[in-house]
């Protein structure tokens, strides 16, 4: 029942005038709320730095309009 998690009180059920079960809200828990780690220079996570290669264009920020042009030119040309 929603109204017992809205009121945070204890709500008898019933059935027929006859209490079947005493619904109670549950608990709600508090966690911890975890703050990033800050990386060191001797960090592994480091040591994927520069493991991809790419055999594309490596100046794609440079000119990603003339590579936007030429993608949508007609292939037949």
């Amino acid at each position: 029942m929603a109204e017992v998690q809205a009121t945070d009180q204890a709500r008898a059920l019933q059935v027929d005038h006859r209490t079947v079960a005493i619904l109670t809200p549950a608990v709600r828990s508090r966690r911890a709320s975890r703050r990033p780690k800050a990386t060191s220079d001797s960090d592994p996570l480091w040591d994927i730095v520069g493991l991809a290669t790419s055999n594309g264009p490596g100046d794609v920020e440079e000119n990603i309009d003339a590579y936007l042009a030429q993608a949508n030119l007609p292939k037949d040309r």
